[in-house]
């Protein structure tokens, strides 16, 4: 470290951070064991979170506004809301929210499920 002047007089301290190459022996990012272990990590975490029923596999095929009202009748902890095929959504887990993904024709055309 090193000490240089700044305008008013006052002293601040310049650190340099120098990049250092990963050792051997750690895990890339994209390795599989550690993509495997994430993703059974996020599995775990989530699934003990979410209280009450979590998908509706009977409602694909039916009318969304349909769907809406039989998900929040089941799962009064959740709150429904019909997204239209094809919309890019954030993709964060929100255990109070369920997608119900309509086509055109307002038909539920994916399981909806709790995220």
């Amino acid at each position: 470290m090193r000490k240089a002047d700044d305008n008013g007089g006052r002293r601040y301290r310049v650190r340099r951070y120098e990049k250092t190459s990963a050792s051997p022996s750690s895990p890339s990012l994209t390795s599989p064991s550690l993509v495997v272990a994430l993703a059974n990590f996020n599995i775990l975490k989530f699934s003990h979170a979410c209280e009450g029923k979590s998908s509706w596999p009977e409602l694909v095929g039916a009318p969304g506004t349909l769907a809406v009202t039989i998900i929040e009748r089941q799962n009064p902890l959740v709150h429904a809301g019909i997204v239209p095929e094809g919309t890019i959504v954030i993709l964060n887990f929100v255990c109070n929210r369920v997608r119900v993904w309509v086509n055109k024709a307002g038909i539920v055309v994916t399981t909806p499920v709790i995220g």
